[in-house]
């Protein structure tokens, strides 16, 4: 649209260059400005003119055509013959015939309908004045909408007769207004979403139309795992809160997930067991892709000791059996004390001292352990006085039954000595003497201390090397049901 900066006269024809009134230069209108607006109701209203006066040519064609029709039929019927004679300065009467039309945009003077006499001195007879065909515009809008719900800021694209673009508001409204009429426009939305249907075109647009678009509402999942101490955790009870409610539990691997999650929709993850998970639960803001929320449950563990004594000492060398979640056993120190430790929490244990006496209590059980406990066992037979010549005889015999098998459990030790001493693997090591120095604490219980000394040599490219590696070892000794058990610790 075009404008004529001296008188205000606008025009539609954009490739016209100056005022039909005043021959000044036009000027363009903006698209979206207000007079662009002004100047559309006011082509439009000249518009609606021109069809009336085209509406009036009309009808004065068809008077005239009747008219001279019925003139012609009387000039038959009588044999007269009819001439028509046209004045100098006025053009003739068209008589318009099948085979014939005249456009009807075309204005003519009043004189060409109703002749008058000519006259030297009248003037010539006004004329319509026709504006220019004011082009017809209308409008494409519509909205986007994904699960029943407005998408605000989604850019709008329009193709075709009048590229520009857009933006949805708030409500995922959008217009494009001032569209030329007959234009092809194609409506296409922007961004990376599955919009239904992609574009919308209009061909020769005649009237305001409408291209609305949807998005189907996109779905994601959340999984996750559930582990302790590396090992899965079957049957966890996880919930989902948030824009979707739900719950599942853990299957045999410790796997769980959450299917058909809407798309930008908040949740939060929780583990229902009352246990100390870590994370306590997991949250998810504005979900655009699978997501993975696994927990773990620290392993807690504690333990179970305790002294085995009699009513004057500790009663070393007494096996202290462990039953329930975890099967195994200790044997009490020189002063009395045992520990099973590294027990799982919520496991139930049995706690029972095995020697030729009674103790009280005969055992302890611990159910769903949740803390350290301790368990003291009382024997209701102090063991007997034991002499000194009593002492080194127990001492000598420990030494003569068990030496050889102590030395060899020292000698296993070899590789390791040669690996900790040079670590070559030409070196020899040489186990030197060993002594051994036995306590007798009673007649029931001993220590006995074994000291060695390990010798490596290895052929180094500077020499020999030689390296003496001194080792001390201790075996607990205790005499239970007639016979002595001894055991390194």
């Amino acid at each position: 649209m075009r404008t004529c900066p001296k008188c205000g006269a606008y025009y539609s024809d954009v490739q016209l260059a100056f005022c039909l009134a005043d021959g000044t230069p036009l000027a363009d209108v903006s698209p979206h400005s207000e007079k662009w607006s002004n100047g559309s109701r006011t082509i439009e209203e000249k518009a609606k003119r021109l069809r009336n006066q085209k509406r009036k040519l009309m009808r004065r064609w068809i008077l005239v055509g009747a008219m001279t029709t019925l003139t012609l039929t009387m000039a038959v019927a009588n044999s007269f013959t009819v001439e028509t004679t046209t004045p100098r300065d006025k053009p003739p009467i068209p008589v318009p015939s099948a085979s014939s039309s005249l456009p009807v945009s075309q204005s003519l003077p009043e004189s060409a309908f109703w002749p008058t006499p000519p006259s030297p001195s009248a003037s010539p007879s006004p004329s319509l004045s026709v504006f220019p065909s004011p082009t017809l515009v209308h409008k494409i809008s519509g909205r986007v909408m994904s699960a029943g719900q407005p998408i605000g800021g989604i850019k709008i694209m329009l193709e075709g007769s009048l590229p520009t673009s857009t933006t949805t508001d708030a409500n995922g409204n959008y217009v494009f207004s001032n569209l030329r009429d007959g234009g092809r426009y194609t409506i296409t939305p922007g961004g990376k979403m599955n919009f239904m249907p992609p574009s919308r075109s209009f061909n020769n647009l005649r009237e305001d139309g409408s291209a609305d678009f949807s998005v189907p509402p996109e779905v994601y999942k959340i999984s996750g795992r559930v582990m302790s101490a590396g090992q899965p955790i079957d049957g966890v009870q996880i919930m989902l809160t948030g824009a979707k409610t739900a719950s599942t539990r853990t299957n045999a691997s410790g796997n769980f997930t959450f299917n058909e999650l809407q798309v930008g929709g908040n949740y939060t993850i929780t583990p229902g067991v009352k246990m100390n998970f870590t994370p306590a639960s997991r949250s998810f803001n504005n979900l655009r892709q699978n997501e993975a929320a696994d927990f773990s449950v620290p392993l807690e563990a504690y333990k179970i000791s305790g002294r085995v004594s009699s009513a004057t000492q500790p009663l070393a060398g007494v096996k202290v059996r462990l039953e329930g979640l975890k099967l195994t056993s200790v044997t009490t120190d020189v002063d009395g004390n045992y520990t099973f430790a590294d027990l799982s929490a919520g496991g139930s244990y049995t706690i029972t001292p095995q020697a030729s006496t009674s103790f009280k209590p005969a055992s302890r059980s611990f159910d769903n352990l949740r803390r350290n406990e301790v368990a003291n066992f009382l024997g209701s037979t102090p063991p007997r006085e034991c002499s000194e010549t009593e002492k080194e005889r127990i001492g000598s015999s420990l030494i003569a039954r068990f030496a050889e098998l102590w030395q060899r459990n020292i000698e296993r030790e070899r590789s390791r000595i040669i690996s900790e001493a040079v670590d070559v693997k030409n070196a020899v090591a040489t186990l030197e003497r060993i002594e051994f120095q036995p306590t007798v604490t009673t007649c029931s219980a001993a220590l006995v201390t074994a000291r060695y000394s390990w010798q490596v040599k290895a052929d180094l490219p500077q020499g020999l090397k030689v390296v003496n590696v001194p080792k001390v070892k201790r075996f607990s000794c205790t005499n239970l049901l007639g016979g002595w058990r001894c055991f390194e610790f």
